[in-house]
Order: structure tokens, then C-alpha cells, then sequence
């Protein structure tokens, strides 16, 4: 939330001085943890390794996330209404609305006014 009215460029900056070295301290730790096999915890270990290239990408792009808040809030509406939609006069009718929701819900991520489309 620091950098939420940055650039991703700025964002990208502050994520390289002041985020990776907080990462790299942790994969450093992470790379002396020896649990034992089959635990949950050499389980936990094995998932974050495998995955560490992938969120160092967030350190690179500053318009990526590590939160994925905004998705979750942008199908809330959609989870919700689910049981309301489960009668559609036909799958071409539940497609049709799929795709007017998608819209609606990219107007709404840009900023744009969905009430007068």
C-alpha cells in the first residue's frame, strides 16, 4: 500500500531496495532448513523452493500483485449470484451472460462507468 499511487517503475524500484533483500534473507534461511521427509513442514520447505522463481517475477514487474484481493472482490458478486443463475434458458443463454459479466467486471477494474454502457 506504500507504493499503491506509484508507477510500476517506482514500484519496481522499491521492490528491489527494499523488498529483496528481505526475500533473499528468507530463501537463505529457507535453503538451511533441513525438515524431515515426509512432514509437513519438508512439504511447506519443498512448496516455496519450487515456486521461489515465480514470486521473485514480483519483484521485476511493478504491476504485479501479491495480492490477489481484487480478483477475489471482482467474483464475490459472481459466487453470490450463482444459485440465481442456475436456470438459464439454455447454455447459449449462461454463456451470453458470462461474458456481459466479464465486461461489466473489466469496465468496472478500469474505472469506467458501468450505469450509463
Amino acid at each position: 500500500s506504500k507504493t499503491k499511487k506509484h508507477t510500476a517503475e517506482q514500484r519496481k524500484q522499491f521492490r528491489l531496495e527494499k523488498e529483496k533483500p528481505i526475500l533473499d534473507a528468507f530463501w537463505n534461511w529457507l535453503e538451511q532448513q533441513h525438515p524431515n521427509k515426509g512432514t509437513r513442514l519438508a512439504k511447506a520447505v519443498n512448496y516455496a523452493q519450487n515456486r521461489k522463481d515465480t514470486l521473485m517475477t514480483y519483484l521485476e514487474d511493478g504491476h504485479c500483485s501479491l495480492s490477489n484481493n481484487l480478483s477475489e472482490n471482482a467474483i464475490r458478486p459472481f459466487t453470490i449470484g450463482r444459485k440465481n443463475w442456475l436456470f438459464s434458458a439454455s447454455p447459449k443463454g449462461a454463456t451470453a451472460s458470462a461474458i456481459v459479466y466479464t465486461m461489466v467486471e473489466m469496465a468496472k477494474a478500469n474505472d469506467l462507468n458501468t450505469i450509463n454502457i
